[in-house]
């Protein structure tokens, strides 16, 4: 289980920018709550999530990544916990092959490989205490709180700059060892912010 990091977010820009930031994060939940999660502005792309990663012995074999398959030979998301079952799907070890045919379509070759690097973290929670502020044309703002696994998800703000061209986001945030930090990203620039300067 890791350290969960707390995270007090705030993401600056035109409202337009926002507007549309607001709708590719916005989601219906299982309990049917209109929820927002950061995530969904940069996401892990399915075939990666359907890899699972850890150990795990497949006919006598030990393998570092495997995943499962259908009776037509597709993907299937399934928990390694469940019971072997041909309807669900097999476990089957990662070949070498498949394994260089994600990297070369995605640049990694499982969804742990892909958050860490891309999100900076293992997973993010939905949003809470959100609140938005939609009123200037050049300078409205988001703030909310987040969960993530084990540090920030900083390299996903400094994305989520880029992509929707916003002029910046800071990240207040604290996790259970006892580290702490406040970080800025100003469009392309990573920077401390100025009170922290000096």
């Amino acid at each position: 289980m890791p350290n969960y990091c707390y995270n007090t977010i705030r993401i600056v820009g035109g409202k337009e920018k926002l507007e549309k930031l607001l709708n590719d994060i916005r989601y219906v939940n299982d309990q049917n709550e209109t929820v927002y999660n950061i995530t969904r502005a940069y996401k892990c792309p399915s075939e990666l999530d359907m890899i699972h990663r850890g150990g795990v012995k497949i006919d006598g074999a030990m393998h570092k990544r495997w995943y499962y398959l259908d009776k037509n030979g597709e993907l299937v998301e399934r928990s390694p916990f469940q019971e072997d079952d041909d309807d669900i799907g097999k476990p089957i070890g990662m070949t070498e092959g498949f394994e260089k045919e994600l990297i070369e379509k995605f640049g990694f070759a499982d969804g742990f490989d892909f958050r860490t690097e891309m999100w900076g973290t293992k997973w993010v929670t939905d949003c809470e205490d959100y609140r938005e502020w939609l009123e200037d044309d050049d300078e409205s703002d988001l703030n909310f709180e987040c969960e993530s696994a084990w540090s920030p998800p900083l390299q996903l703000l400094h994305k989520i700059i880029e992509k929707y061209d916003l002029k910046y986001a800071t990240c207040r945030w604290w996790e259970e060892g006892g580290y702490t930090g406040w970080d800025s990203f100003y469009n392309e620039l990573t920077i401390d912010p100025p009170m922290l300067r000096g």
